[in-house]
C-alpha cells in the first residue's frame, strides 16, 4: 500500500520503502540537491522530473564516483551537475534548493545529525526533504553453535539462520514556510 505525505499538517511522515523522488513531489523548474549521488544512477531520473528549467545537483564525497557521474552525464541533454562535497559541510547558501534528498548515505558519514542540519539549512522554506536509509541495528542472526574467537563460520555449516534483516525507511519533511 502506498502512503502519501499529506499536503497539509503534519509536517513529517514516515513511509516504508517508497522511492525518495516520489516523496519529493518534484515539479518542472525545481532545484534539487541529491546528496550521496554516487555515479549518478538516480540523477538522470531527478533531472527528467525537473526538466530543462530545473536543476539537479549531485554531491558525493568520492572524487572517483563524481568523475564517473560526470562521464555518464556527457552527451545527455539533462539539467544535472555533479560536484565533490561533504554532506556535513555543504558549500551552498541557505535556502538554495526546493528539494533535498539522500538515500543510503547517512550510514557512511561520521556525524549524521550534522549532515541533516546541513540538508535543512540549504532547503528553502516550504521545500521538501526525503531521507532514506537503513537501520543496521535491526539486523541479527541466531546460531545454536558458539563460534570460537577469531573464526567466521558459514551460516550453513553452523545451522545459523537470519532472524531479522536491516529495515529501510523513508522520512519526508516539509520545511515550514
Amino acid at each position: 500500500m502506498r502512503q502519501r505525505c499529506p499536503a497539509e499538517s503534519p509536517r513529517l511522515c514516515v513511509k516504508s520503502i517508497l522511492r525518495a523522488p516520489d516523496a519529493l513531489r518534484l515539479q518542472p523548474g525545481a532545484r534539487v540537491l541529491n546528496i550521496g549521488c554516487g555515479m549518478g544512477a538516480d540523477a538522470f531520473d531527478l533531472a527528467a522530473r525537473v526538466g530543462q528549467n530545473g536543476r539537479d545537483t549531485g554531491v558525493d564525497f568520492s572524487e572517483t564516483l563524481i568523475a564517473e557521474a560526470i562521464r555518464r552525464a556527457a552527451g545527455r541533454n539533462v539539467s544535472v551537475t555533479f560536484q565533490v562535497g561533504d554532506a556535513q559541510a555543504l558549500r551552498f547558501p541557505n535556502h538554495t534548493f526546493d528539494a533535498v534528498r539522500t538515500e543510503r548515505m547517512l550510514m557512511h558519514v561520521p556525524n549524521a545529525q550534522q549532515a541533516l542540519r546541513e540538508m535543512a539549512r540549504v532547503l528553502r522554506p516550504g521545500g521538501r526533504m526525503a531521507v532514506q536509509d537503513f537501520d543496521w541495528e535491526s539486523q541479527f542472526c541466531d546460531s545454536p553453535t558458539k563460534t570460537p574467537p577469531g573464526k567466521s563460520p558459514s551460516p550453513s555449516a553452523t545451522g545459523s539462520r537470519m532472524v531479522g534483516s536491516a529495515a529501510a525507511s523513508l522520512a519526508c519533511f516539509a520545511k515550514p514556510e
